[in-house]
């Protein structure tokens, strides 16, 4: 899982033109996904990238695994679906493109794709939670010809065109917020501290005549656009580098292959209690993330 800012010195189009915005590329590996809620948002364009020399097969919902790709595309389509407010529309937000690659592994391309369409639509695509998807997209990223071309600068269209729709970007905030939003860079910036403190923020905000409620509302929006990840339930912390939880978690998630397992950090009684339950104890998972020399962790 992967966080790519988009810089700030494209200088050829007016500001009003522009705006800053952040990719997410989320581990494929089904071990990650318990994580993805984390960084899910409703304020997201989503695509979701497929193979099609995978066939679309008939889901299996088998309790322990994902069998097929019916089953992953599936899983994915219920993840962003729970970010979906009004479920009357015909069109569901968040928007969902499918980017299908590997057209340069068959001859009969437009053979290929229709009929990769039509497994789509006859196996997984009878539910109301697919309204979630706007198109699909059929390239090779890895033989780049001009029809690979031209369908990667139409799909760029498309998220535009979808992001202009939402209108996320013409919401009116605060004038309050952008003192806020000050403090945030100035700590990302010039702080090594990767958790801050809700006191210390709050303290800062009263300063800048900004009360609690108002403090919240903006954190919370900053979690759904990704700047931060915030939860009110447990807002004694702050994470100010939405990345820095993404290496954490990659301490955490673990192969269940056997003779991948370091005896020597976990015994196997907790291998096998964090195999039954998903439990693992404060001690184990310091040792777990202390060995990730990258990886600061620094107290509020």
């Amino acid at each position: 899982m992967k966080l790519y800012r988009v810089p700030r010195w494209i200088k050829k189009k007016e500001s009003g033109d522009l705006v800053e915005c952040g990719i997410w590329d989320f581990a494929g590996q089904k071990d990650y996904y318990a994580t993805h809620q984390t960084f899910f948002t409703p304020y997201a364009i989503y695509l979701l990238v497929v193979d099609i020399e995978d066939d679309i097969k008939p889901i299996t919902h088998d309790e322990d695994d994902c069998t097929c790709i019916g089953d992953y595309v599936d899983f994915w389509f219920d993840s962003v679906h729970c970010f979906c407010k009004d479920h009357s529309a015909d069109k569901l937000s968040p928007p969902v493109l499918m980017v299908c690659t590997g057209t340069d592994k068959f001859e009969k391309v437009k053979e290929r794709q229709t009929k990769y369409e039509d497994k789509f639509l006859n196996t997984v695509g009878k539910q109301t939670k697919f309204n979630h998807r706007r198109g699909i997209y059929f390239l090779s990223n890895t033989h780049f010809k001009k029809e690979d071309i031209d369908e990667i600068n139409r799909l760029r269209k498309h998220i535009s065109n979808i992001a202009f729709e939402m209108n996320y970007f013409a919401e009116k905030l605060p004038t309050k917020w952008i003192q806020l939003e000050t403090v945030l860079e100035v700590l990302k910036e010039d702080s090594p501290i990767h958790v801050y403190s809700w006191d210390n923020l709050l303290k800062i905000s009263h300063k800048n005549l900004v009360e609690e409620e108002e403090l919240l509302a903006f954190l919370n929006y900053q979690h759904k656009i990704g700047n931060i990840i915030f939860f009110d339930d447990i807002r004694e912390y702050i994470i100010l580098r939405p990345e820095w939880l993404v290496k954490c978690f990659r301490c955490l998630v673990c192969d269940c292959n056997i003779e991948k397992r370091n005896y020597n950090l976990i015994s196997p009684t907790t291998w096998n209690q964090l195999k039954i339950s998903g439990g693992i104890t404060r001690n184990i998972n310091r040792s777990v993330i202390s060995k990730r020399t990258r990886i600061e962790v620094c107290r509020p």
